[in-house]
């Protein structure tokens, strides 16, 4: 008896529209035995002798533009919304400065306590 699962991968393949060789030939490449496959191929072949499957042709899809080759648009920023971004850019600079500036001014302050410790004891 041949084995269900190739069986049914057989008859899918053929329902989609592939013929029954390619079929075989992506098990045997996928590391099925051989003997396994045709065996599985030969009842295939009975039961579509027996009830004919109507035959599909597969479809393959469009390829992105990206994919084809050809360039793809970029999309322009509203003028607002880069401005916004340059405001916080801003903002974040400042912040950035105050906070600089604080931080040293504290190493400062530490270094002079520990230099000058003798004047606070």
């Amino acid at each position: 008896m041949a084995r269900q699962d190739i069986v049914s991968g057989l008859r899918n393949a053929v329902e989609r529209g592939y013929s029954i060789d390619v079929a075989i030939s992506s098990f045997v490449n996928s590391g099925y035995k051989k003997e396994e496959v045709a065996e599985a191929a030969a009842y295939v072949g009975d039961l579509a002798a027996i009830a004919p499957q109507k035959t599909i042709i597969p479809q393959i899809p469009a390829m992105p533009n990206a994919i084809q080759g050809t360039p793809t648009e970029t999309i322009p920023q509203p003028i607002e919304a880069v401005q916004q971004k340059q405001k916080k850019s801003r903002k974040a600079l400042i912040i950035v400065i105050i906070l600089s500036i604080i931080l040293l001014s504290l190493i400062g302050v530490l270094a002079y306590l520990i230099f000058f410790k003798r004047l606070f004891a």
